[in-house]
């Protein structure tokens, strides 16, 4: 039902975008990273799948591009786009 929703949505999206690919999910789709003390830090929005490499970098997708952020500071990176995207798994 998802995927169905999701197919929907970006033939939507592409349509009022001019064919562009946007995040086909919420900005209330959070990836979120809480520390020792409870404290916690909004690290994306539009998070539809995420993964963790082992050196710590996280690849996560917004069902339109794949997006990378390094473990140690730094912001995140497009690294491509593609057409909606379900799953990522981080290598390496």
């Amino acid at each position: 039902m998802l995927w169905g929703k999701m197919i929907d949505a970006e033939k939507a999206m592409r349509a009022n975008n001019g064919g562009e690919a946007k995040a086909l999910v919420p900005a209330t789709w959070q990836l979120v990273r809480r520390a020792s003390d409870g404290s916690e830090q909004v690290l994306a929005k539009h998070v539809l799948s995420y993964d963790v490499a082992d050196n710590g970098t996280i690849v996560f997708s917004d069902g339109g591009a794949i997006y990378s952020i390094p473990a140690i500071g730094g912001s995140s990176a497009q690294l491509c786009t593609g057409k909606t995207i379900e799953h990522v798994t981080a290598l390496g």
